[in-house]
C-alpha cells in the first residue's frame, strides 16, 4: 500500500509542479555583463551572451566606429562592458544615471567610452558612431528546446535602459524584437514585424530601468521550438558637440516556462503502470 501511495504521489507532482527557470543558465536568457558562471565581468571584458550583429549605415570605415582607434578593427561582433569604474564618464550619473551593480552592467560597441568627444580625432577621444534613423542591433540567443522547456507558456520579465531611447531629431525609439532563427550563429536581424509592443525604455538619464514583460502570445511575442533571438534595437542620436557615448543594459528579473506536456504524461503513465504491477503482485 505504501508503494502505491508513493507512485500516486509521483503522478500528482507531475500534474502540479512543472515550471522551470531559464534565467542566467546555458541556453537561457542572461543579464548583461555576466560571465558563463553568472559572475560579474571585469571592466572592458567581452560579454559572452550578447553579440553586435548590425551597425548603423555609414559606420564601416569610420574612426568613430572602431573598438581601439584603428580602422582595421571595426565594431562587432564583440560587445564590451563599458570601462569604469563607476564614477567615471559615462558611469558617473551624467550620461547614464544608473551605475553598474551586481545584477547587470552597461554594454557598448566599445569598451573605452571615458571621453567620447564628438568630432575628436585622437584616440580615445573619439565619439561612438551616431545615426538619427539607423540603429545598432545587439543579440542574445536562447533555446527552450535544449532546456527541455515548452515555448507555449514561456515568459521573460526584464528591465532595461539604452543610450539613446529616442529624441529630437531622432523619431525612432530603441526597442526589443523576438524571432526564431536557424542556428545559434545566425546573424540575420529580427524583422520590424517581430517588435515587442511597448518594449521601449525611458532612456539613459532615467533614474530607473524600464520593465518589459515578454509573454508568449502577448504584445506580439511568439516563442517557438528551436533557437530564438532577442534583438535589442539601440539608437545613438547625432549630437553637435560634447560627449556622445552609446550603450544598453539588461537585467533579467525572471524567465520561466513549463516542462512539455509529453514529459508530464510520461510520468503519469509510469505511475499508473507501477500501480498496475503492484496490484498484480498483491
Amino acid at each position: 500500500m505504501h508503494r502505491i501511495l508513493a507512485i500516486i504521489g509521483i503522478g500528482s507532482l507531475a500534474l502540479s509542479a512543472s515550471a522551470a527557470s531559464f534565467m542566467n543558465v546555458a541556453n537561457g536568457v542572461w543579464s548583461t555583463g555576466l560571465s558563463n558562471s553568472a559572475v560579474i565581468l571585469g571592466s572592458g571584458a567581452v560579454d559572452p551572451h550578447y553579440t553586435l550583429i548590425q551597425l548603423p549605415a555609414g559606420c564601416a570605415g569610420n574612426l568613430s566606429c572602431s573598438e581601439d582607434g584603428t580602422l582595421g578593427n571595426p565594431f562587432g561582433p564583440g560587445t564590451y562592458v563599458v570601462m569604469g569604474p563607476n564614477g567615471t564618464y559615462p558611469l558617473n550619473g551624467t550620461a547614464w544615471a544608473i551605475a553598474n551593480d551586481a545584477n547587470s552592467q552597461w554594454l557598448g560597441p566599445r569598451a573605452n567610452q571615458n571621453s567620447p568627444f564628438v568630432g575628436g580625432t585622437t584616440w580615445p577621444n573619439v565619439e561612438i558612431f551616431a545615426h538619427n534613423t539607423d540603429f545598432y542591433v545587439y543579440r542574445m540567443v536562447f533555446n527552450l528546446t535544449l532546456l527541455g522547456l515548452s515555448p507555449t507558456n514561456a515568459s521573460i520579465n526584464l528591465s532595461w535602459l539604452s543610450d539613446n531611447n529616442n529624441g529630437s531629431p531622432n523619431t525612432n525609439a530603441s526597442h526589443i524584437r523576438l524571432c526564431s532563427i536557424s542556428s545559434a550563429s545566425d546573424t540575420t536581424p529580427c524583422g520590424a514585424g517581430s517588435a515587442i509592443t511597448n518594449s521601449g525604455n525611458a532612456g539613459q538619464g532615467s533614474a530607473t530601468m524600464t520593465n518589459v514583460i515578454i509573454t508568449n502570445g502577448v504584445n506580439n511575442a511568439s516563442f517557438v521550438a528551436g533557437y530564438l533571438a532577442l534583438d535589442f534595437i539601440v539608437y545613438n542620436e547625432v549630437l553637435a558637440a560634447g560627449f556622445n557615448p552609446s550603450g544598453f543594459r539588461v537585467r533579467i528579473n525572471s524567465a520561466d516556462s513549463d516542462v512539455p506536456e509529453p514529459a508530464t504524461l510520461a510520468l503519469i503513465a509510469a505511475g499508473l503502470i507501477g500501480i498496475g504491477l503492484l496490484r498484480r503482485k498483491y
